[in-house]
């Protein structure tokens, strides 16, 4: 069960941010938290087209401060902006692109990072840059009684000479190939801890058997 988390003003979970990549062609799940009883507006506008809202749905935030959407289905394309506003008040706005979005997780083959195997890859990355790769790495962080609402945030970068040297490089060359390949953007959210036991990621459920 997750934590609660109580807010007076409307806040997201804090992965939400520029750059951030939400998956074409299925519902778009929007949450965050909001003053009980704040009747919220979300909606995803393209800014080269004079602002015209493509995807837009209202909530209202429950007793606990807690609400969600799911916003329409939409293709492939960006950059838009995802508003959030309380009233005619734009509350959050983040630049946003629909396309891909892959989850990596797992240990320290997931998590290794292109600075320490330079030797083998230099030279594929020291002049490449993609800027429809976007890429987040969740920060450590440990919490061992239950599942939380939310994480500490960090930003999301696209692949760059300046920004490869701490991406992972799995997911860096796993990224780069889908987009080149599918010609849409992709989101890239690593979540790995290296060093940890395969146990760390077995549900309590399984383990208890």
């Amino acid at each position: 069960m997750s934590s609660i988390i109580y807010a007076q003003d409307v806040r997201m979970p804090q992965f939400f941010g520029n750059g951030m990549v939400l998956q074409r062609e299925a519902h778009i799940p929007i949450w965050g938290w909001a003053q009980a009883g704040s009747k919220l507006t979300v909606s995803i506008n393209n800014p080269s087209n004079g602002g015209k809202t493509i995807a837009k749905a209202k909530v209202v935030a429950n007793n606990n401060g807690e609400w969600k959407v799911y916003l329409p289905k939409q293709k492939a394309g960006g950059p838009y902006k995802l508003n959030v506003l309380d009233g005619t008040d734009i509350k959050l706005s983040y630049e946003v692109f629909i396309g891909d979005v892959f989850l990596f997780s797992g240990q320290s083959n997931q998590e290794l990072p292109i600075r320490r195997c330079m030797d083998k890859v230099g030279d594929l990355v020291k002049d490449y840059t993609n800027d429809h790769v976007h890429i987040l790495k969740i920060p450590q962080q440990y919490y061992f009684s239950a599942p939380q609402a939310d994480c500490k945030g960090a930003p999301w970068v696209s692949i760059s000479p300046e920004t490869c040297s701490n991406i992972a490089a799995l997911s860096y060359f796993v990224g780069k190939e889908l987009q080149e390949k599918e010609g849409v953007h992709v989101g890239i959210i690593n979540s790995s801890v290296g060093g940890t036991r395969v146990e760390c990621w077995v549900s309590r459920e399984t383990l208890s058997q």
